[in-house]
């Protein structure tokens, strides 16, 4: 509606409102109209949805001991029932966190965030090759362009703290849509050798990059802990091409998230190495220490406290995924029964008011009014029809695969495995 106020500003209350009334109601009938390909289209994706996390979660649950899935069930159930017992999501390692929310330090976590958006986009833009689609080209195109916009954005509030940074910038020419990809944000750790930094936006940035390089590790651990984990499960159950291909190929989605971590945390330290000096500390690289490739590795017991939270975590995600498609899949099938239900109403309802028209005054316009209400019970029964047909198949197709309604009422929507 945002487009319409140029067109409203100048008039008069009446009209206005009037305009606005006509605008609603445009949208809200696009939008009944629509509904048959809005929920066919959701269908189907939640069919997929269901079927992929569906699949994964049993194959995961099969892989690990049925003691652990037992008490895991138990405790999403009771923290599902109780938010204040111990969330069965989280890791029980408390992580440092900072309660500071004074503006500077909003805006140098937006600085990371986008650091991070940037990291993420760079690395999708080299795997682009030669063979790429021109679908996945545009793709990343438009991603650097939105990253862009909110780069420019940052930029403008940060030159309110750093006023010596539009002077890099020029130099840098990072006018250019390049510069969301490998273009510097000039944080206060990349700026410090330049142009002067206020000693306390300084110490927001080395606090924030401490838990940062901390959360890195956190984030490592966890992820060599499921990779030793996938690939003794690939080792026991994973038979023929087709299974260790799979387990492999999860098993490097894997890796390649430990390697952006460490990236990361290599970023994190670096940033801290500039800032520590003029800000006199000591000791900080004593507990975060230099880390190279041949220190993400990993032997852990599979039957540890450490590997076993790990799993916990993953497990109890896998099952939410799964319970959240299953969901989705029932509501879809609700929203269908009721957006025939409710044409099927108007339609009655237009008709109802056919036998209410009197011709008190004019007969024509009687006429004209029943004519009107017709019509329009004759729209809501057309629009009942095509939803039979865009919908046909579609009750057929939730009810097979995995993650399907069992028991005798149809309604058992939830996977338990234990």
């Amino acid at each position: 509606m945002n487009p319409v106020a140029n067109s409203t500003k100048e008039m008069g209350p009446g009209l206005r409102r009037d305009t606005l009334d006509d605008h609603f109601g445009d949208i809200n009938w696009r939008k009944v109209t629509g509904l048959a390909a809005t929920l066919k289209r959701r269908s189907s994706e939640a069919v997929e949805e269901r079927q992929k996390h569906v699949t994964v979660f049993i194959k995961f649950d099969a892989s690990l001991p049925l003691d652990s899935m037992t008490k895991w069930t138990v405790m999403v159930k009771i923290w599902d029932l109780d938010q204040t017992q111990l969330n069965p999501f989280e890791s029980t390692k408390r992580r440092i966190m900072i309660h500071e929310h004074m503006p500077p330090s909003l805006l140098l976590t937006q600085g990371l965030e986008l650091e991070e958006q940037q990291r993420c986009l760079c690395i999708d833009a080299k795997a682009l090759g030669s063979h790429s689609t021109d679908l996945q080209i545009t793709k990343v195109i438009e991603r650097a362009n939105r990253l862009k916009r909110q780069i420019d954005a940052w930029s403008t509030i940060q030159l309110l703290y750093m006023p010596g940074i539009l002077k890099l910038h020029i130099i840098d020419g990072s006018d250019t849509l390049m510069a969301a990809v490998n273009g510097k944000l000039y944080l206060p750790s990349e700026a410090i050798d330049h142009i002067p930094i206020p000693y306390d936006i300084m110490e927001l940035e080395l606090r924030l990059r401490f838990v940062q390089a901390h959360n890195a590790l956190h984030d490592i651990r966890h992820l060599i802990l499921v990779r030793t984990q996938m690939y003794t499960a690939k080792d026991r159950f994973a038979r023929g091409q087709s299974q260790v291909t799979c387990a492999q190929n999860l098993a490097l989605s894997v890796q390649g998230r430990i390697d952006t971590t460490a990236q990361k945390y290599q970023i994190c330290r670096e940033s801290l190495l500039h800032l520590a000096q003029p800000l006199k500390k000591v000791n900080w690289d004593l507990e975060l220490r230099p880390l190279y490739n041949e220190d993400i590795s990993g032997d852990f017991d599979p039957a540890g406290p450490r590997m076993q939270e790990a799993l916990r975590i993953e497990w109890c995600k896998a099952h939410a995924r799964a319970h959240c498609w299953q969901e989705e899949c029932l509501l879809l099938q609700e929203e269908m029964r009721r957006v025939k239900e409710f044409l099927s109403w108007e339609e009655w309802k237009w008709i109802e008011r056919t036998a209410k028209v009197e011709p008190r005054y004019d007969l024509f316009l009687a006429e004209g009014q029943k004519a009107y209400a017709f019509r329009q019970a004759a729209i809501c029964v057309q629009l009942h029809a095509h939803c039979e047909v865009a919908w046909k198949g579609i009750p057929d197709k939730i009810g097979t695969g995995p993650g399907i309604p069992e028991g005798p009422d149809g309604q058992y929507y939830r996977i338990e495995c234990h």
